[in-house]
């Protein structure tokens, strides 16, 4: 839902920008629709292949979720201390820069 918050994005350009298969975005966006949290519109760019994008209602679900989510993360963070997120930080930010350097993609 997040990927589909901010720009009209397709199924594939939200695969392409989570790094998973656009079947498994395709599958996702088609519930988010039948459940009335997203819709599918028209792409001018590309008939076969519209943008998805947030209700009303499914940008709400989102608001919800992320305000829970923020509450877990403080819950975390206040858990592990400062040193520890900074510790896991800087693994996180070694560990994206070594697979950029090979090639790869997360």
């Amino acid at each position: 839902m997040s990927a589909a918050s901010a720009d009209p994005l397709t199924a594939p350009q939200i695969a392409r920008r989570l790094g998973v298969s656009r079947q498994a975005v395709q599958r996702i966006a088609d519930a988010l629709v039948a459940d009335g949290s997203a819709r599918f519109e028209r792409n001018p760019d590309h008939a076969t292949s519209p943008f998805l994008v947030l209700t009303d209602a499914g940008a709400g679900a989102l608001a919800t979720i992320t305000r829970s989510a923020r509450a877990n993360h403080r819950q975390i963070a206040t858990r592990l201390g400062q040193n520890e997120l900074a510790d896991i930080h800087r693994g996180l930010r070694r560990l994206l820069d070594a697979t950029r350097t090979t090639g790869e993609t997360c």
